[in-house]
C-alpha cells in the first residue's frame, strides 16, 4: 500500500474496512458520551456506556478489541440516537440499535449528596453505602439505612 493511500484511509478512520478504534473513540469523544473500557488479563473487556458519577446505561463483556467499536456504536446508537455520534453511523448500525437489547449494568448503591445534589456511585459490587465524602462539595455525608420492611 503506498503511503497517500494509507494516509487516506488514515484520515478517514478506516483502514482496509477496518475502523481505527483511536479514531471512533475521538469522535465519542468529541460528542461528550462517556464510556469505560477496562480489562483483567484472560477476562474479556468489559464496555460500559455511561460513567461512575451519573451511572451506566448498559455494559458487555466482549472477546477481543475488535468487538468494542461495533458495540459502542450500536450502545450510542440505541441510547442516544439524537447524538453527534450517531447520526453519523450508517443507517444499518442505527436500525440494528434499535432493535438490539442491551444487558443493564450491574449497579452499585447510588445517592445523592443531601447539601448539594451531586450524585455519588459506590464502586461496583458495593450494594449498600454508610458514608461518603462528596465530590463535588467536598462535604463527608452519612447515608441513613433504609427501614426494614
Amino acid at each position: 500500500m503506498d503511503i497517500e493511500h494509507f494516509a487516506s484511509l488514515r484520515m478517514h478512520g478506516n483502514l482496509d474496512g477496518k475502523v481505527m478504534l483511536e479514531d471512533e473513540l475521538q469522535r465519542i469523544y468529541d460528542s461528550e458520551i462517556n464510556v469505560r473500557i477496562s480489562w483483567l488479563w484472560d477476562g474479556g473487556i468489559d464496555v460500559r456506556l455511561g460513567d461512575e458519577m451519573n451511572g451506566y446505561l448498559a455494559e458487555e463483556n466482549v472477546a477481543s478489541t475488535g468487538d468494542i467499536v461495533p458495540w459502542l456504536q450500536e450502545s450510542i446508537a440505541h441510547f442516544y440516537p439524537h447524538s453527534t455520534y450517531a447520526k453519523s453511523l450508517d443507517p444499518q448500525t442505527r436500525e440494528r440499535a434499535t432493535r438490539r437489547l442491551f444487558r443493564p449494568p450491574i449497579n452499585a448503591a447510588q445517592v445523592r449528596c443531601p447539601d448539594c445534589g451531586a450524585p455519588h456511585a459506590a464502586p461496583v459490587g458495593m450494594e449498600e453505602l454508610l458514608a461518603f465524602v462528596c465530590s463535588h462539595c467536598g462535604k463527608g455525608v452519612q447515608v441513613p439505612r433504609p427501614k426494614p420492611m
